[in-house]
């Protein structure tokens, strides 16, 4: 059929890719699989020399790592120097130092910051033949990139005991990191442009934290006391620049200052943070247990009448076990404690500036070839370059404030027959208040586009069950222990804008609406049933007389059977429903851990349940099969790769299809379009993560070689995936359940290892 289709449209415009239909290869067979993939290797080393000197301590490390990535040029290379001192001047003073230097060059592979040079949906088909030359480009062996971190890490630590209750500390930390990015794009990686591009990126940021508190304790008979009283401030400045440029000369990046189309940008940010802070811990005899913390903070984000809000907690514990009247139980349940706790955290919104009607200069410069006029992003005003209000972006809000994080939280403990059996289970519910959004349409009076606020407040509530076993009798030389962890969650929407409206964000093509009593992020997509075999089966407006349409084009034969919610003969969004939640209905991992002698194996599970994912990958592969021009496009996508598992429309009588035809029949009706409910699929998965075995050499073979100790091991991740989606893995989702399958793919990956102790 698709030979049929594809081959025969124009006898004498045949693609040169299907002149004959008895050639497996159809002339060319590129796989472009194996040319973007690769077994990949890493290498870890760690080292460490510790000692003292006198009363003071010290240790040095230094680590290396270097990964090839499973896609051919993609790599890192990171080094990683530590040093950590505690110096005792004195019986009453402690000083210690943490210097943390970071190196890191990473590997881009095409350097356009994409994982194919392709989308998935356009990717070519194996029957586009290339040459070495353009293989070379593909593989981002002949661009340049260059991508080099640096983190200097530091914190220096004062303690000075007053009394054997009273301790001061002292602590300072600066983060300071900068990254440089230069690349350079062949033309052939960029859609419609014959022209290479090449960018160049610098950031840089510094952090400074200091934090001074007192802390007191006391012990008077069966009474415990402690308490903290503090305070704590912190800076953060955030510098960037960007210049880009194309048609430059050479295949490398060191300064762009010739060109065409150059243009640059740069901005700067910074917020600062103030706070006061203390802490209370009261517990009798061990067994009955309180604490509560209270902090007042203030950040430079708002205006002066919200800079400070106040976050606390209370909580207390009770263990049962303890109590006289337990005695008889304890044989059984070895330890019961019974927690309870409520506390209000926070939270800055994502923009420095919410607060601020922000302004946009002009995006060139004297000598660019943009110039005034011309369709760039320069601003200008009556001819003249200017200084303008950002109308693309939103409205600040000067009522933008802090988001805040209520949570409440009920918690057992219990151990069972001699603590072989270990339970951990706790309920919650959790407010999150005052959600900013920058994505409100703004009204037209405005001249903005949007407007921000703190409008949304979302509810979560679930259980969180850990479960610990020891499998085994004492006296087995075998041990074997088992955790499970579960996870259950439920949230939904309780404070929408506009007296409670339904919200609808992301793109158009892909909208997710909030709805107040309804969980986070659910689809809403046209709901399906199948594909029209006629065009007499489409159903008819008696009121004039014309065929159902999609946004006004007429539905045909091949065409889904879009179901109309309103009855009024034309598919359009107020036919969108609801069908589908990306929040799983259990989350969690179960990890087996077997020792015999010097021997020890641990296999590591992890899986979702009551998940649906929105297949978005499967939507654009079948947008690519409906080009006006198949016989053209056809030879350069690889959508033929996919149809063996889709169950489509082939022609008249067959009435069980799922999705519409892939042949063109001239309708412009969006037959693949992924607001549709067949690309609303389970994401439920089970995957064994990790397997690992290792060897601890026995003492008497260790002393021969003159080290202390020796190890070896080996480990497996990503192992096995169980699934029923079609997506190559459920797991690669964003938090709202959608993907395209351009995320960068999980590996097979081997490790062999040894730890050596002098």
């Amino acid at each position: 059929m698709v030979y049929n289709t594809y081959g025969n449209l124009n006898n004498t415009e045949t693609s040169l890719f299907l002149t004959d239909s008895l050639n497996v290869a159809f002339n060319n067979n590129t796989d472009w699989q194996d040319l973007f993939t690769q077994n990949s290797s890493i290498i870890n080393v760690d080292a460490s020399v510790s000692g003292s000197f006198g009363k003071n301590q010290y240790r040095v490390s230094m680590g290396y790592y270097k990964e090839d990535g499973v896609m051919v040029g993609y790599g890192l290379k990171r080094v990683s120097p530590k040093l950590y001192l505690s110096l005792n001047p004195s019986e009453k003073v402690n000083i210690t130092v943490n210097f943390i230097p970071s190196f890191v060059d990473i590997d881009h592979g095409l350097g356009n910051g994409s994982t194919f040079p392709f989308s998935t949906w356009g990717f070519p088909s194996s029957f586009l033949k290339v040459d070495e030359d353009q293989i070379a480009i593909y593989k981002g062996e002949t661009g340049y990139d260059e991508d080099k971190t640096t983190s200097l890490i530091s914190n220096v630590r004062l303690n000075i005991l007053f009394s054997k209750d009273l301790t001061f500390t002292s602590s300072y930390s600066n983060t300071y990191r900068s990254n440089r990015r230069d690349y350079l794009t062949d033309a052939l990686l960029i859609s419609g442009s014959d022209q290479n591009l090449a960018e160049s990126w610098n950031y840089k940021t510094t952090i400074w934290d200091i934090e001074n508190y007192f802390t007191y304790s006391k012990q008077i008979k069966e009474h415990s006391f402690s308490a903290i009283l503090g305070q704590q401030a912190s800076k953060q400045i955030n510098e960037s620049s960007y210049v880009s440029g194309r048609g430059v000369l050479g295949n490398t990046v060191y300064g762009l200052s010739s060109g065409n189309d150059l243009y640059a940008y740069s901005y700067a940010d910074r917020k600062t943070r103030l706070g006061v802070f203390g802490r209370a811990n009261y517990d009798f005899k061990g067994r009955y247990l309180f604490s509560s913390s209270y902090r007042r903070d203030a950040s430079s984000r708002y205006n002066q009448y919200k800079h400070w809000t106040d976050f606390y907690s209370i909580s207390g514990g009770w263990i049962i076990s303890d109590e006289g009247f337990f005695s008889n139980l304890k044989s059984t349940i070895n330890f019961l404690k019974f927690r309870a706790s409520y506390g209000v955290t926070g939270n800055d919104p994502a923009s420095y500036y919410a607060r601020y009607n922000l302004y946009e200069s002009n995006g060139t410069y004297e000598g660019s070839s943009f110039g005034i006029g011309s369709n760039t992003t320069a601003k200008t005003y009556n001819g003249v370059n200017a200084i303008v209000q950002d109308y693309d972006g939103y409205a600040g809000s000067k009522n933008v404030t802090w988001e805040k994080y209520p949570q409440a939280n009920i918690g057992l403990d219990f151990s069972l027959f001699n603590n072989r059996i270990q339970v951990q289970a706790d309920w919650y519910a959790r407010d999150s208040e005052n959600l900013f959004n920058s994505t409100l349409v703004a009204p037209v009076t405005s001249g903005y586009s949007y407007y921000s606020g703190n409008v949304i407040d979302v509810r979560n509530t679930g259980y969180e069950l850990t479960l610990s076993t020891i499998n085994l009798g004492k006296n087995s030389k075998l041990k074997w222990n088992t955790s499970l962890t579960l996870a259950f969650n439920d949230n939904y929407v309780t404070k929408l804008p506009n007296g409670g409206q339904d919200l609808t964000v992301g793109a158009s093509w892909q909208q997710y609406t909030l709805t107040v009593g309804q969980p986070l992020f659910q689809y809403r997509v046209w709901e399906t049933k199948g594909v029209y075999d006629t065009d007499e089966a489409v159903p008819t407006d008696p009121l004039t007389g014309s065929k159902m349409t999609f946004y006004g084009a007429t539905i045909r034969k091949g065409d889904p059977k879009y179901v109309d919610q309103n009855g009024d003969y034309n598919i359009d969004m107020n036919d969108k429903q609801y069908a589908g939640d990306p929040n799983p209905k259990v989350a969690g991992g179960i990890n087996n851990t077997f020792v015999y002698k010097g021997w020890s194996l641990s296999v590591f599970c992890n899986f979702i349940l009551g998940r649906e994912i929105w297949n978005g990958y499967v939507s654009d592969a079948l947008n690519g099969s409906k080009t006006a021009n198949p016989w053209v496009d056809w030879g350069n996508r690889a959508t033929v790769g996919i149809l063996g598992d889709i169950n489509y429309y082939t022609g008249a009588g067959d009435t069980d299809a799922e999705y519409g035809t892939i042949v063109n029949n001239y309708s412009t009706v969006d037959r693949f379009h992924v607001a549709n409910s067949k690309f609303i699929e389970d994401g439920s998965f089970f995957r064994i993560k990790n397997i690992s075995l290792g060897y601890t050499v026995p003492e008497s073979f260790v002393d021969r070689l003159g080290v202390s100790s020796l190890r070896l091991y080996g480990m497996v991740d990503n192992v096995l995936l169980l699934t029923n989606s079609t997506l190559p893995d459920p797991e690669a989702v964003g938090a709202n359940g959608t993907s395209d399958g351009n995320n960068y793919p999980l590996s097979l990956k081997f490790t062999f290892g040894l730890t050596v102790s002098f």
